[in-house]
């Protein structure tokens, strides 16, 4: 980053302006919000592409869709038969409401960190 600042000295001409290069480094807190986002559009992209490849009833053994369900069945594990005959997309739409709770959770326990 760049500042300028303008000399008000009554020896140099009113032109004259000082450069000099600050190097601003992100708080902790700044690099850990952008982690957690990261992770957290992740984690609910996973959610919707399986609940939307169970709805269409896409074909298990496409490549794409196997990792797809690989990496999603974990993350709906801790929420399967939460209800008497739960469908698999109820199980996908509890796990995004309770993976976006606990985000915005820490994101507003971050963010109050940073206004103190």
């Amino acid at each position: 980053m760049v500042r300028r600042a303008v000399v008000e000295d009554s020896t140099t001409p009113a032109s004259s302006y000082h450069e000099s290069r600050v190097d601003e480094r992100p708080s902790a807190a700044s690099l850990i919000t952008t982690v957690l986002t990261v992770v957290y559009v992740l984690v609910i992209s996973l959610l919707g592409l399986h609940a939307l490849f169970e709805a269409l009833n896409a074909r298990e053994s496409n490549g794409f869709v196997n990792a797809i369900e690989t990496l999603a069945s974990p993350l709906m594990a801790p929420f399967n038969g939460i209800f008497a005959n739960q469908q698999h997309w109820a199980t996908a739409l509890i796990a995004a409401v309770v993976y976006t709770i606990v985000y915005l959770i820490a994101m507003a326990i971050l963010r109050r960190d940073r206004t103190i």
